[in-house]
């Protein structure tokens, strides 16, 4: 019995380590002043990696009981992570990173299709390959998301 939480214990720092390896680009930002990493542990259920980078924070989420990674855009507020889940006192925290593309006209699709199959998977093995696809993704549109953060948000 011990076992079996032991080797969840150590598949879940094994994908926190895919996490830090895979989304190293943005942590690399930090020594220029531009990101700084959280890691929400509290919830036994997921595990959030939060990459504060300026204006946009983007949250690895590693959910333990579907066994899946996602990617969530969200607003920095106050320079951290914001408040609430997806709303917030009537405002737009958080977008699901695929959606939050699709909204501002992302055009690579062949990337947003290799995306959209990725996120179907589950498993440690499923959520390797998300991991990879989400990190992949972002290291290509990130400056897009900046630069269309107020279409997802809006200004204040």
């Amino acid at each position: 019995m011990g076992s079996t939480s032991e080797s969840a214990a150590v598949r879940k720092a094994e994908l926190v380590a895919v996490v830090h390896d895979e989304f190293r680009f943005l942590e690399a930002l930090e020594a220029q002043g531009g990101c700084r990493v959280e890691v929400d542990g509290g919830d036994p259920d997921r595990t959030v990696l939060a990459y504060i980078v300026g204006p946009l924070t983007f949250e690895v989420e590693l959910d333990w009981q579907e066994l899946c990674a996602f990617l969530l855009i969200a607003r920095t507020v106050e320079g951290g992570r914001p408040p609430g889940y997806y709303m917030h006192e009537g405002k737009r925290m958080r977008v699901q990173f695929h959606d939050a593309l699709t909204q501002t006209g992302y055009p690579d699709q062949a990337r947003l299709a290799a995306l959209r199959a990725a996120t179907a998977g589950s498993g440690p093995q499923a959520m390797r390959h998300q991991i990879s696809e989400l990190a992949g993704t972002l290291r290509e549109s990130r400056q897009h998301l900046i630069a269309q953060r107020s279409r997802l948000f809006g200004d204040e």
